[in-house]
């Protein structure tokens, strides 16, 4: 083998592997495109919950099968003198007011958005008429149909409530 040769030779081979890379790295993600796998991009959407109406629009539009994370923090005013997280306030947990959430819950007339779960927590529901559930702090899904999302507030009068959470809502 000659200088020449040799040089060539050597010259040619970090040519080789670096053009091998790419090849294999767009293979890659044409398989993820041609499959439709999600992408590693997530998106993050802020929303500030206003505690003084049942649900707040978040302006995003989700997809049947698509996965979603809602983190939410801060305090809301439910009355004069009671005030919640988005964890909202357990059955036998006492509000501002002295009453616990379950005699509220059971003292008649309207009921919450959503029986059963903490009083004056945040709830989610897909689509204007979809089912309303429990979202405290955090909630991970897969979305079982196509809809806006919507945050809400589980109460059962929202005339005396004022503040607002922030929310976190992620899709990838």
């Amino acid at each position: 083998m000659n200088k020449n040769h040799v040089l060539k030779e050597i010259a040619t081979r970090p040519t080789r592997s670096v053009v091998a890379g790419v090849l294999a790295a767009s293979a890659a993600v044409l398989t993820v495109l041609a499959l439709g796998l999600p992408s590693a991009i997530a998106t993050e959407t802020p929303v500030t919950v206003a505690a003084n109406k049942e649900f707040t629009d978040t302006g995003l539009a989700l997809t049947a099968g698509e996965k979603v994370t809602i983190e939410a923090s801060g305090t809301i005013k439910f009355s004069s003198n009671g005030s919640a997280s988005p964890a909202g306030l357990k059955f036998s947990q006492k509000s501002g007011a002295g009453a616990t959430c379950g005699t509220v819950a059971y003292s008649g007339g309207t009921p919450f958005l959503v029986p059963g779960a903490n009083c004056w927590s945040m709830v989610f529901k897909i689509g204007t008429s979809g089912v309303a559930f429990p979202t405290g702090t955090k909630i991970s899904f897969t979305s079982p149909v196509a809809g806006e999302l919507f945050l809400g507030v589980n109460d059962n009068f929202y005339g005396d409530n004022s503040g607002s959470w922030t929310a976190k809502v992620t899709t990838p």
